[in-house]
Protein backbone atom coordinates (compact mmCIF):
# COMPACT_ATOMS: atom_id res chain seq x y z
CA UNK A 1 0.00 0.00 0.00
CA UNK A 2 1.14 3.33 -1.04
CA UNK A 3 -0.52 5.34 1.19
CA UNK A 4 0.20 7.67 3.87
CA UNK A 5 -1.21 9.37 6.75
CA UNK A 6 -1.33 13.84 6.69
CA UNK A 7 -0.38 14.29 9.74
CA UNK A 8 -2.05 17.42 10.28
CA UNK A 9 -5.86 16.14 8.77
CA UNK A 10 -5.45 12.12 9.68
CA UNK A 11 -6.54 11.77 6.20
CA UNK A 12 -4.63 9.23 4.07
CA UNK A 13 -3.16 10.36 0.80
CA UNK A 14 -1.29 8.92 -2.25
CA UNK A 15 2.16 9.76 -3.25
CA UNK A 16 1.22 12.65 -5.30
CA UNK A 17 -1.04 13.96 -1.92
CA UNK A 18 -4.44 12.75 -3.74
CA UNK A 19 -7.13 11.72 -1.26
CA UNK A 20 -7.07 8.23 -0.64
CA UNK A 21 -9.46 5.51 1.96
CA UNK A 22 -7.38 3.47 4.28
CA UNK A 23 -7.17 0.57 1.13
CA UNK A 24 -5.06 2.78 -0.66
CA UNK A 25 -8.08 3.63 -3.28
CA UNK A 26 -8.29 7.44 -4.45
CA UNK A 27 -11.53 8.95 -2.91
CA UNK A 28 -13.66 11.75 -3.59
CA UNK A 29 -13.08 13.98 -0.65
CA UNK A 30 -16.52 15.12 -0.90
CA UNK A 31 -18.15 11.93 -1.16
CA UNK A 32 -16.01 9.15 -0.48
CA UNK A 33 -16.13 7.06 -3.50
CA UNK A 34 -13.72 5.78 -5.61
CA UNK A 35 -12.74 7.72 -8.33
CA UNK A 36 -10.37 7.45 -11.39
CA UNK A 37 -7.27 8.65 -10.74
CA UNK A 38 -6.81 10.02 -14.35
CA UNK A 39 -9.91 11.89 -15.05
CA UNK A 40 -12.14 11.45 -11.44
CA UNK A 41 -14.93 9.84 -12.37
CA UNK A 42 -16.22 7.66 -10.53
CA UNK A 43 -16.06 3.85 -10.19
CA UNK A 44 -17.67 2.54 -7.13
CA UNK A 45 -19.78 4.71 -4.81
CA UNK A 46 -19.00 5.22 -0.85
CA UNK A 47 -21.62 2.29 -0.53
CA UNK A 48 -20.73 0.22 -2.85
CA UNK A 49 -17.20 -0.57 -0.79
CA UNK A 50 -16.87 -2.98 2.54
CA UNK A 51 -16.47 -1.85 6.07
CA UNK A 52 -12.47 -1.59 5.41
CA UNK A 53 -13.05 0.32 2.07
CA UNK A 54 -12.63 -2.56 -0.66
CA UNK A 55 -13.88 -2.69 -3.62
CA UNK A 56 -16.73 -5.38 -4.60
CA UNK A 57 -15.60 -8.85 -6.13
CA UNK A 58 -14.61 -9.71 -8.47
CA UNK A 59 -12.77 -6.71 -8.30
CA UNK A 60 -10.76 -6.35 -5.32
CA UNK A 61 -10.09 -10.53 -5.97
CA UNK A 62 -8.57 -9.12 -9.78
CA UNK A 63 -6.44 -6.64 -8.57
CA UNK A 64 -3.19 -8.24 -8.23
CA UNK A 65 -3.49 -9.85 -11.06
CA UNK A 66 -5.28 -7.23 -13.17
CA UNK A 67 -3.87 -4.02 -15.57
CA UNK A 68 -7.21 -2.19 -16.41
CA UNK A 69 -4.90 -0.47 -19.66
CA UNK A 70 -4.64 -3.75 -20.68
CA UNK A 71 -8.43 -4.20 -21.07
CA UNK A 72 -9.50 -0.55 -22.35
CA UNK A 73 -10.21 -0.22 -25.93
CA UNK A 74 -8.68 2.29 -28.18
CA UNK A 75 -11.50 5.47 -28.52
CA UNK A 76 -11.56 8.94 -29.99
CA UNK A 77 -13.18 11.27 -27.29
CA UNK A 78 -15.58 14.10 -28.05
CA UNK A 79 -14.91 17.49 -26.43
CA UNK A 80 -16.17 16.31 -22.87
CA UNK A 81 -13.69 13.68 -22.84
CA UNK A 82 -16.11 10.66 -23.20
CA UNK A 83 -14.81 7.97 -25.22
CA UNK A 84 -16.88 7.73 -28.62
CA UNK A 85 -18.05 4.00 -29.04
CA UNK A 86 -18.88 2.78 -32.34
CA UNK A 87 -20.80 -0.25 -33.55
CA UNK A 88 -19.92 -2.69 -36.29
CA UNK A 89 -22.15 -4.43 -38.87
CA UNK A 90 -23.50 -7.24 -36.33
CA UNK A 91 -24.25 -4.58 -33.81
CA UNK A 92 -21.32 -5.20 -31.94
CA UNK A 93 -19.70 -2.28 -29.70
CA UNK A 94 -16.41 -1.78 -31.09
CA UNK A 95 -13.43 0.68 -30.40
CA UNK A 96 -11.29 2.84 -33.44
CA UNK A 97 -9.67 -0.57 -34.06
CA UNK A 98 -12.85 -2.78 -34.44
CA UNK A 99 -12.13 -4.58 -31.16
CA UNK A 100 -15.18 -5.41 -29.49
CA UNK A 101 -16.13 -4.12 -26.00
Amino acid sequence: MNNLVDEASGQFKDKDGKDTNQRGYVIDPATGDVINNHNGATMFKKAELDERGEVPAPFNVEKHNFNPHRVRGDFEHDRNGKPIISQNDKGNFVDKKGKRI
